[in-house]
């Protein structure tokens, strides 16, 4: 008799195994080139998809973290003792030129921002115009005022020694005044420096 068993299945065949990445690599090669790796290929070389993403929004989603504060500027009158005092004056025209200008008003403010010098100046020249708008002078207010070398006198008076000059653009009211260093006063320093970046760290015309 012929056996009538039906014959035994035939084996499944066996998984392929996971592709190995490192000939493509040596080869210069994309071995994600269908993509992110696979999730087995991702477990052998140590990604870990969600921990990624979470460190990704710890830092603003990729963005680089805010730039470190800047470091604190230096106090550009540091190096200055004082008494300080800051100067004003106020010119009127002598003349059509742009420089022709005489003193006609100078104002005093020391440290505790008290007005101790307030002197209107009368100029030796001809006045052509007070330049009211620009200096609040009036015509009336110069007949009887003193004259430069008068108040001159009066400042260097009431300076003392070791005195710095500070106000914006000093040079130009310290050249009207006649003032001198260190007859006069021991140093000077311009204010408008501080917002001049181009001058802001040069400090050796203020000796």
């Amino acid at each position: 008799m012929e056996d009538s068993a039906a014959p035994a299945p035939a084996p499944a065949p066996a998984p392929a195994p996971a592709a190995d990445p490192a000939p493509a690599m040596q080869a210069g090669g994309n071995p994600f080139a269908g993509g992110y790796p696979p999730p087995h290929m991702g477990m052998q070389m140590g990604y870990q998809p969600m921990q990624m993403g979470m460190h990704a929004r710890g830092h603003g989603g990729g963005r680089p973290p805010a730039p470190p504060a800047p470091p604190e500027e230096p106090v550009l009158t540091r190096h200055l003792e004082g008494p300080f005092f800051a100067i004003d004056v106020e010119c009127v025209a002598t003349g059509l030129g742009h420089g022709d200008r005489a003193p006609a008003w100078v104002a005093i403010v020391d440290e505790q921002s008290k007005v101790v010098f307030d002197r209107f100046i009368k100029p030796k020249l001809p006045i052509v115009s007070c330049l009211t708008k620009l200096t609040g002078i009036t015509p009336e207010q110069l007949v009887d005022a003193p004259d430069i070398d008068a108040v001159r006198a009066e400042i260097v008076a009431l300076l003392p020694e070791g005195s710095v000059i500070v106000g914006q653009g000093i040079e130009s009211d310290i050249k009207w005044l006649g003032l001198e260093a260190p007859a006069h006063y021991a140093s000077h320093f311009d204010v408008g420096s501080l917002f001049r970046k181009r001058k802001r760290w040069d400090l050796s015309s203020y000796t």
